[in-house]
Order: structure tokens, then C-alpha cells, then sequence
């Protein structure tokens, strides 16, 4: 009934009252990465991610600002993304900053990230709908020049939590440069020929390859390993610097991070062969003896979440177990500490409630969705939109909806609406046609 009443008196205030009109700005924005470099403001740069990061050490919501602002997985609207969205003239942009700002720890964590997500491109995440075997090996280059940037940030920057989060992560899925291990046991391994697999993949298919390599500046001139930094933050290595070890190295750095395990644990489910029992042991470990309740029910929930994300209702044949299943998603999107937890129950009841053509329980799942500010994609926002029309006509529910969902949101629509609409001066918008082609 309490959640019912909190619903109610959201969508009277979404009818009655006309919020602020949005601007686009991002959620977790730090700085303007290209824009400042292309003045050649470095000292600014540093000086607002040095803020930041020190600020990432005293509360969870500068840790996450942090974070986001440097992590493109499921946050397509990160720092950077512009930056790598300009290919090798972003690269030239980062690589002044070094030259300008050598020790910069931000100027080597960008040049970090740009591999980072260039790797995760290659890997069918950008232009291409199949991961061929010479992306796989562009892929695998990209993850070796990360490597060396990381190493390069985190010895500028002894705090720097961030480069050995985005190490762990990329040498579960793309593997680790053969010679990371031989260097940190203690081995001289300057001068040792780097993306050899892709140097003998050119000699087969070299206008394949140079095609691949012009999209993120992949170049041989840089085949060679530079001497390496041994940043002392470093823990010793047994045989194996993969995912775990940069991991340890994160935590030794920041102990009481959080954000950084809620990346590690889906790397760890039976997609990425691992097993939900390592991930039980693992957060009854004293590694997560520093998380809240609310963070130990959000990690644990992941595992939920890996059992439902692809799951059909319709799948199931049981209507008991159909029962069983939706009431649990029903009681971790109103019951669950942490939003991320909820917004996956209420993605995955959006979905159910879709295949069963059950229209009051989608329609008061949107409103829930909403409330929760979950960004809608084009399907269901035309059936808000429809739902809307029906039953709250006359008021200010659609413009606060329209502004709300094309508020940093991946999809389209949303976007075009909002454009449209503040464009024409309909629905509420205020007639303004260069804002509203800003939109579109």
C-alpha cells in the first residue's frame, strides 16, 4: 500500500507540476576531455581529476562519479566517449597532453581508456556484427597498449584505483600481454616485440588489417616495448596477472572500493566461466567485509540478475513457477537498497509483462520505471506515450516524461521527441527551433 501511495503522488506531481526544461547535461560529467585539450588546457584537466580522484576516496557518490566518468561498460555517456569516438585523432590529443604534462596520471589513464575501449569495438561493439579472427588480434593490441598505459598512470599516481580496475577487467575478456607476467616477476622486458600476432596476420591480409588498424591507430612504428615503470603499489605475482591479481592491486590501492566488485562479479558468472558458487565464497570472504548491507544485497542480487536477464516468461511452463519468479522480480524492484538492483527487475518485468500482454501491469511498471528515472528504449516509450494519452491528457505528465527519457538516453526516439516537440511548441515545450534541432 506505502508503494502504491508513493506511486500515486509521483505521477500527481509529473501531471501537476512542470519541472525545469533539461539541458542534455551528463550525470557523472568531470570535464570536457576534448574540448580542453584542443586548447591545450592540461593544467585544468589535472587539476579537476586530481580533485576527483581524491575525492573518490571519501564518499560512494564520488566514487561512482569517478568511476562512470572513466568506464564505458553500460554508460555509453562517459568522459571519454567523445574522445574515442574520434579514433586516431583523439589518440593525437592524449598523446600532446603526455608530451605537455608527462607525470600526468590522467593524461596516461585517458591513453588507458582509449585502448580499452577501442578493444571492446573490435570486439563487435562498434561497426561490425561478428568478431572475425583479425579483430580478435586488434583486439588483443589494443589490450597490450592499455597495459602499458595503466602501468604508466599508476606509477605517475600511486592512488590511481582506476588503472588497475580497467586491467582486471580487460585481461578477463581479452586475455594478457605474454610478457606481463616475466615483468612483474622481476624481468627486463624492454625491447620485446609487442602485437606479434597482428604483424604475422598483416603479412596474410595486410589491406585487411591496415583497414582494421585505421580505425583506432594501432601503428607498428609502436611494436617495440618501452622500458616500464614499476609502480611500488604493485603486490607480488605468482604465474598469473590476470583478472584476480589487478583486482588485489585495486583493493590495495582502495580497500574499501565497491564499484570496482561491481564489475568483477559479472566477469565472474558461468558466462564468463566462472560459477555463481566462486561468487557466494567470494562475498563471504574478507575482501567484501567492508560493504554495507545494501552492497553485499546488490552483488549478491547480480546473480539473480544473470539467472533472469535472458530469461522469457513464456519459457517457463509452470504457471506456479511463472508466479514464483515474477513475484520475485516484483519484490527486489520495490525492495532492493541499491537502484541498479531495481532497475534490472523492472527491465526484466517490463519484458514479461510485454510477452503476456498484461497491459495494467506493464503500464504501472513503466510508471514505476520512470519514477526510478530508467531511461526507456523506443518500444517502450511508445507504449508509455499511448498508455499517457489515455489516461493522463491535459497536463504536464508528457513533458516532464518526454524531457526526462531523452535525458542522456542511448536511444534514439526519446530524443527526436524531445527535439520535435520543443522544435514546434507543442506538448508543453515553449516554441524555441534551435534548441529543439540541438535535440535532433
Amino acid at each position: 500500500m506505502e508503494q502504491d501511495d508513493r506511486l500515486l503522488n509521483a505521477m500527481f506531481e509529473m501531471c501537476n507540476h512542470k519541472n525545469p526544461l533539461n539541458d542534455g547535461q551528463r550525470e557523472w560529467h568531470i570535464a570536457d576531455i576534448p574540448g580542453l585539450l584542443r586548447e591545450e588546457r592540461y593544467d585544468e584537466l589535472d587539476e579537476r581529476y586530481n580533485q576527483a580522484l581524491t575525492e573518490s576516496f571519501t564518499s560512494r557518490e564520488a566514487e561512482k562519479r569517478y568511476f562512470f566518468a572513466w568506464n564505458q561498460m553500460d554508460n555509453p555517456f562517459y568522459d571519454m566517449d567523445t574522445l574515442v569516438e574520434a579514433g586516431p585523432q583523439g589518440l593525437a590529443l592524449i598523446k600532446n597532453w603526455q608530451r605537455a604534462r608527462p607525470r600526468s596520471t590522467h593524461a596516461w589513464l585517458a591513453e588507458a581508456q582509449y585502448w580499452n575501449h577501442r578493444a571492446w569495438l573490435y570486439r563487435s561493439y562498434g561497426w561490425a556484427r561478428e568478431t572475425t579472427r583479425a579483430m580478435w588480434i586488434c583486439a588483443a593490441a589494443c589490450n597490450e597498449r592499455m597495459v602499458i598505459a595503466a602501468l604508466n598512470a599508476i606509477d605517475c599516481e600511486p592512488r590511481q584505483w582506476m588503472a588497475a580496475a580497467l586491467i582486471s577487467t580487460n585481461s578477463k575478456v581479452f586475455g594478457q600481454p605474454e610478457w606481463l607476467v616475466e615483468f612483474l616477476v622481476g624481468a627486463d622486458v624492454a625491447g620485446q616485440p609487442l602485437m606479434e600476432d597482428l604483424a604475422e596476420y598483416h603479412r596474410h591480409s595486410p589491406q585487411e588489417v591496415d583497414a582494421l588498424m585505421a580505425h583506432s591507430g594501432l601503428s607498428f612504428t609502436d611494436a617495440v616495448c618501452p622500458n616500464l615503470p614499476r609502480p611500488s603499489v604493485l603486490p607480488e605475482c605468482n604465474d598469473d596477472a590476470g583478472q584476480k591479481y589487478w583486482l588485489a592491486v585495486c583493493l590495495a590501492i582502495f580497500p574499501t572500493a565497491f564499484y570496482v566488485l561491481d564489475e568483477y562479479i559479472p566477469f565472474r558468472m558461468p558466462r564468463w566461466r566462472g560459477s555463481h558458487e566462486e561468487i557466494r565464497e567470494f562475498l563471504e570472504s574478507s575482501v567484501c567485509d567492508h560493504l554495507s548491507a545494501a552492497e553485499r544485497e546488490h552483488l549478491e542480487l547480480l546473480i539473480w540478475w544473470d539467472d533472469h536477464r535472458d530469461l522469457r516468461i513464456k519459457e517457463v511452463d509452470s504457471p506456479a513457477e511463472q508466479e514464483r519468479i515474477i513475484a520475485k522480480a516484483e519484490e527486489i524492484s520495490l525492495r532492493a537498497h541499491i537502484q541498479e538492483s531495481r532497475h534490472n527487475a523492472l527491465e526484466w518485468l517490463r519484458v514479461c509483462y510485454s510477452d503476456l500482454d498484461d497491459n495494467d501491469a506493464l503500464w504501472r511498471t513503466l510508471q514505476r520505471s520512470i519514477v526510478e528515472k530508467v531511461k526507456l528504449n523506443n518500444y517502450f516509450s511508445d507504449d508509455t506515450i499511448k498508455f499517457a494519452l489515455r489516461d493522463f491528457p491535459d497536463t504536464w505528465w508528457m513533458y516532464n516524461f518526454l524531457c526526462q527519457n531523452a535525458q542522456q538516453t542511448e536511444f534514439a526516439v526519446p530524443k527526436i521527441r524531445r527535439g520535435y516537440f520543443q522544435y514546434a511548441g507543442l506538448l508543453g515545450f515553449e516554441k524555441d527551433e534551435a534548441q529543439g534541432l540541438a535535440w535532433l
